[in-house]
């Protein structure tokens, strides 16, 4: 290319080769070395003097330091005059972290956003972030392409009889993704939704002062007069253990305090935005978060938090029943379901709805398909076992070894060097990128 240098970065050189030969072109020399400390180095081989330096580089198994590696080429070539600096992420890092998940943490795609433009970043091109906000984070211009076109050829030139299928969404956060997939394949498509108010309802007793300034047409005329009998109730109990300071206090944990337990409908509704709720992926609601956050909870009388014998036992066959609380929103009766996310990391939601699917809905199959595919020798060899899953499909956006692909035939990699090469050619050539989103390659 012409006044335009392509170097890749450690992470995907395998893909960032593959770019380079459809854009007829050579990866540009560049060293990136390690000092004893694990501190990184980087030099380009070559003058990018007043050049537009393309920079590939993905997410990976080793993130962090990929991401510094970036940001420190970036720095190099802005320090060394470039023209402009252009991110190449098929893999946005982060990209699940895109919203507050917890009060105290942080929203670190974010955080990765204002690194690359802080470094000197001009423009990003990246592959199906995981939320469409994320290029919002930035202020500078993302290009964020669309895997959706090599999707729909893949199933063109693979499933015969591939209108016989159904799209599927495994969330209610991904029915967008399948519709605009099942409108260029020209099928049917379903969704799947799952029950999960057995984590999102608990019980909190309202607070006594928050109760006092209640009307009785704020809870109603009956639930009036039951909150104030309990508020008096509470009163004499804390009245009387005021009184005996000289005395031991009892164990407030252990009495039997009267509860104020108010059941009203509202505390069983989700009240939460239409958007928001649409939006919800099953990262919001994993099994790991949702163990720790009540192996954390706390007694509101006491300093200390609760031990794990003062926790009810768990009720393993409660836990089944709420696990298979999932409906089907269509029909997949004989017919081959694809099942559609943006990533996939852990299998475990993708087999729980593929044997749904083919034990009580008669699917005749399922194939999994997935812009990123973030294998690990773990999640390929439960695919791999898994009776219900037939192929799965994902893009070469992340990097996994030779060993761990070949742990698994269900695994078939599609290329997107083709539609990156050709973002970076219109992009560097100041044409228009917007008929990438439609054409089928």
């Amino acid at each position: 290319m012409k006044n335009g240098k392509i170097f890749s970065g450690t992470s995907h050189p395998a893909l960032a080769q593959r770019i380079a030969g459809h854009l007829s072109t050579f990866l540009s020399p560049v060293t990136v070395q390690r000092f004893p400390n694990q501190e990184i180095t980087v030099s380009f081989g070559c003058s990018v003097r007043d050049q537009n330096v393309y920079i590939i580089q993905s997410g990976s198994d080793i993130m962090n330091d990929h991401i510094v590696e970036l940001l420190i080429m970036i720095r190099a070539a802005k320090m060394s005059s470039a023209r402009k600096v252009i991110v190449v992420m098929p893999y946005y890092p982060y990209s699940k972290q895109s919203k507050k998940k917890k009060h105290r943490g942080a929203i670190t795609a974010k955080l990765v956003a204002d690194m690359l433009m802080v470094s000197g970043a001009d423009h990003i091109i990246t592959l199906d972030l995981h939320a469409y906000q994320i290029s919002g984070f930035f202020t500078i211009p993302v290009d964020n392409l669309f895997s959706k076109p090599i999707i729909a050829g893949w199933v063109f030139n693979n499933i015969a009889d591939y209108k016989n299928a159904v799209v599927v969404a495994k969330n209610t956060g991904g029915a967008k993704r399948v519709t605009a997939l099942a409108d260029m394949l020209g099928i049917k498509f379903a969704l799947i939704y799952v029950d999960n108010s057995h984590v999102k309802t608990f019980s909190r007793a309202p607070s006594a002062v928050a109760l006092h300034c209640l009307s009785q047409d704020d809870i109603g005329k009956n639930q009036f007069k039951a909150v104030s009998s309990k508020i008096k109730e509470h009163e004499e109990i804390y009245g009387k253990l005021a009184e005996s300071e000289n005395d031991d206090l009892p164990n407030i944990a252990g009495s039997d305090l009267p509860a104020l337990g108010i059941a009203s409908e509202a505390s069983e509704r989700d009240l939460r935005p239409i958007d928001e709720i649409m939006n919800e992926s099953d990262d919001d609601l994993e099994d790991e978060v949702i163990s720790e956050s009540n192996q954390s909870r706390t007694s509101p009388l006491l300093s200390h938090p609760i031990e794990s014998n003062d926790l009810k036992p768990l009720n393993h066959s409660e836990t089944r029943k709420a696990k298979s609380n999932i409906t089907l929103v269509g029909d997949v009766s004989n017919k081959l379901a694809l099942l559609v996310d943006d990533l996939i990391d852990r299998p475990k939601s993708f087999i729980t709805v593929a044997e749904h699917l083919m034990k009580n809905c008669n699917c005749k199959g399922v194939y999994i398909f997935a812009s990123h595919g973030l294998f690990t020798e773990k999640t390929l060899t439960e695919i791999e076992e898994c009776p219900y899953i037939q192929k799965v499909i994902a893009t070469n956006s992340y990097p996994i070894s030779q060993q761990t692909k070949s742990i698994s035939k269900k695994l078939v990699q599609v290329d997107v060097s083709p539609l990156l090469a050709e973002a970076i050619r219109r992009n560097h050539n100041g044409e228009s990128i917007s008929s990438l989103f439609e054409r089928l390659s």
